[in-house]
């Protein structure tokens, strides 16, 4: 049972939220976009890779440097992220940019975020923002609504079995399209499907992208190795040395349990594509 979800102070992006897993809020005034546009061509020369489709400063930079580029996203958003959700709590923030030029098949499947906490006592989201001045260059995203009710199941790395196997692609008719615009910040439940076409024009496209949660839950990671989950105390430095390729602490171990993933069943099929 759920003991704290995000405490919206706009009561419509609260009930939009609930609803649907995910919501679409103003956030950035105009001078704050200027200046995160302006953070992230200073930062790009040390993180950009032409030869790979996606490039994301948490992942292709030091653990110092993606540290920093962090704080310095925070320090401008931190207090507006405060004013929409009073109980939020970021972990890290990163620019996330995708190649100019992409083939189709760079798409980004069909897939649910890892779990990053106890998620049935708590709530969790990935946020947005686009930082591309023209609406058409910002980044989309292919969302489901509602399937952030399913059954709530651990998302394991390095993979778990697809909860919808079988059903998938006869749901995703029922999908919403959201394209990033200049100053707002798309907000999804990490348990909704969504999916990101491929960036087929001739100019990259960045984006902020902030992993949040409830403040009173723990980071967590989990690892799936057979029938048995690895429970993982978190938090910014345990995911930055992950991230760069420095692995997981052995001693950030919490507990480890067997665990059988759940599958979806006809009845709740039919249920969310006839509603």
């Amino acid at each position: 049972m759920l003991v704290e979800d995000f405490v919206f102070t706009d009561q419509e992006n609260r009930k939009v939220y609930q609803e649907k897993g995910f919501v679409v809020i103003p956030l950035l005034t105009d001078e704050e976009f200027r200046i995160l546009r302006a953070l992230y061509l200073n930062y790009s020369k040390h993180f950009l890779n032409l030869e790979k489709s996606v490039c994301i400063s948490a992942q292709d930079t030091s653990m110092a440097l993606a540290k920093e580029i962090s704080e310095k996203i925070l320090a401008i958003v931190q207090s507006n992220l405060k004013n929409k959700i009073s109980n939020l709590q970021a972990l890290l923030a990163s620019f996330i940019v995708k190649s100019a030029g992409q083939s189709i098949d760079s798409a980004l499947l069909w897939h649910r975020a890892l779990s990053f906490v106890d998620e049935r006592r708590y709530d969790a989201a990935m946020m947005w923002i686009g930082l591309e001045e023209e609406e058409v260059h910002n980044w989309t995203f292919d969302l489901l609504p509602g399937t952030h009710k399913f059954s709530n199941f651990v998302r394991t790395a390095p993979k778990h079995p697809a909860y919808e196997s079988g059903y998938l692609s006869w749901m995703t008719w029922k999908k919403e399209t959201i394209r990033l615009k200049r100053g707002e910040a798309l907000i999804f439940n990490h348990r909704v499907l969504n999916s990101s076409p491929a960036n087929t024009i001739n100019q990259s496209s960045c984006a902020i992208q902030i992993p949040i949660k409830v403040e009173k839950a723990d980071w967590l990671y989990f690892v799936k190795e057979e029938n048995i989950i690895q429970q993982y105390e978190a938090g910014a430095d345990f995911y930055l040395k992950l991230w760069t390729g420095a692995g997981i602490d052995p001693s950030s171990l919490r507990k480890h349990f067997s665990y059988e993933f759940p599958k979806m069943n006809v009845k709740e099929f039919l249920t969310y594509t006839i509603a």
